[in-house]
């Protein structure tokens, strides 16, 4: 009777294992997606890498293998991990969007535009998904409609130099009055937060030149200029438009 008792604890000892270990092998890949948070890129993939092996339903753990590669430009591990990701998590708004910024990197609009879509419809919040859906329909020629999702993603933060620029550049291809004073005022904003952008400054500089203000428009060009120590295209823009001023 002891034997049979015996028998039966340690067959129930072993059902209960599988238990015990899942919770396990999920507090380990728990443990090294944290400390792949804190690693140089190299060493994140190796430890999120094990960490997958461990639990490859973990949507966080899955989402940062594809950031890494995506940051490190190997586009197709990025690519094959954010796929998993929206396997795991159907409405992961940073894989969409970082999906749709290797589209539209590859030329593919309309899945960029999709994917951008997607992103702002699981977050309506996401000032990175309106804004980069923003720029393609921008490209694409729907005004309109691209200049409503700027306007959101400064709805969402104010301080959006990208969004403030953007928005003062599409005001000042539309023209007229109205819209250059528009443009004025964001590049402005676009200005105080990201001060040291050369082509922010280029642009402001422009609309100067629209709004009669020559004076103010070389200054602009004239600070743009030394910043453009790395950008010979920009830089050929700028001494341009300051030679036309200067020869009025």
């Amino acid at each position: 009777m002891r034997i049979i008792t015996c028998v039966m604890c340690f067959c129930a000892l072993l059902l209960a294992l599988p238990l015990f270990a899942e919770p396990d092998r999920k507090a380990e890949a728990l443990l090294l997606y944290k400390k792949a948070l804190k690693s140089d890129d190299v060493r994140g993939i190796e430890l999120l890498a094990r960490a997958y092996q461990l639990d490859p339903r973990n949507a966080s753990v899955v989402y940062r293998m594809g950031f890494l590669y995506h940051k490190m430009n190997r586009v197709p591990e990025a690519e094959k991990y954010y796929g998993l990701t929206l396997g795991i998590e159907k409405c992961n708004e940073r894989a969409h969007n970082n999906l749709g910024s290797i589209y539209a990197a590859r030329n593919e609009t309309e899945r960029a535009i999709e994917s951008y879509r997607t992103a702002l419809k699981c977050e309506p919040r996401s000032v990175s998904a309106a804004y980069n859906l923003a720029n393609l329909l921008s490209e694409d020629g729907k005004k309109a409609e691209a200049e409503n999702l700027y306007l959101k993603a400064l709805s969402i933060d104010p301080r959006h130099a990208r969004s403030h620029h953007n928005l003062g550049v599409l005001y000042m291809n539309r023209g007229g009055e109205e819209n250059l004073k528009k443009a004025d005022m964001h590049l402005s904003r676009a200005r105080v937060t990201n001060p040291a952008d050369p082509l922010v400054l280029y642009n402001a500089a422009l609309v100067k030149e629209h709004l009669n203000a020559p004076a103010d428009a070389l200054k602009l060009l004239d600070s743009a200029d030394r910043l453009c120590e790395n950008r010979a295209s920009l830089r050929k823009k700028v001494r341009e438009a300051r030679t036309r001023l200067q020869t009025r």
